[in-house]
């Protein structure tokens, strides 16, 4: 009986994981080793919903602060350059191929 490619191809690695679990059980007369238990519940937070804002004083407050890009240093953790300002300008921006078959 000759099976097909495919089944070929399926059964080996059922084959190599059965023969692996065979040899990696426990050998007779050790004890089994119990692996500790935490569910990740134990920790669970319930959500609470936070209070309702004006969006438009919550639009001005990060402007303030710098925009989106105050954000992304909090996340970084990095200390503010001069590429970060609002308004900075990349010197090197007008000198880049572009790409779209458009001309500026």
């Amino acid at each position: 009986m000759t099976l097909p490619p495919i089944t070929r191809i399926l059964l080996l690695p059922v084959l190599t994981l059965a023969t692996a679990a065979t040899f990696a059980a426990t050998p007779p007369g050790e004890p089994e080793q119990t692996l500790p238990y935490q569910s990740v519940f134990d920790s669970y937070r319930v959500f609470h919903d936070q209070a309702i804002a004006d969006w438009r004083l919550a639009n001005r407050t990060v402007g303030e602060i710098g925009g989106w890009r105050a954000y992304a240093r909090e996340a970084q953790g990095a200390a503010r350059t001069d590429a970060d300002q609002p308004g900075a300008v990349d010197a090197q921006a007008d000198d880049r191929p572009h790409q779209h078959g458009g001309t500026q």
